[in-house]
């Protein structure tokens, strides 16, 4: 993360993002422009539990399907995206 002014700047690959500060309400973004963003993470465990010590909150539990080698979580952020963070997902085929 980055600062430009009154903007903080974060990058994934392929895409530049640009959070800016309002004094306007903020309306969730689901069924909008961006409904669900997804995320690989390579310790999903780790992650929930990190996610979890800084104090914010998970939409339900992890699910995993062992066959598939594949876990899930969803979570939703302050602005109301819901975001999915997988663990396996580039192991299916």
């Amino acid at each position: 993360m980055s600062r430009s002014g009154a903007d903080t700047i974060g990058g994934i690959p392929g895409a530049r993002i640009v959070f800016h500060e309002t004094k306007d309400p903020i309306a969730p973004t689901k069924g909008h422009a961006i409904g669900l963003l997804g995320f690989e993470v390579k310790d999903l465990q780790d992650f929930v539990k990190r996610y979890q010590e800084s104090g914010a909150k998970l939409d339900g539990t992890v699910a995993t399907n062992a066959a598939a080698q594949l876990s899930v979580v969803q979570l939703t952020d302050p602005w109301g995206t819901s975001i999915e963070v997988s663990q396996g997902l580039n192991a299916v085929k």
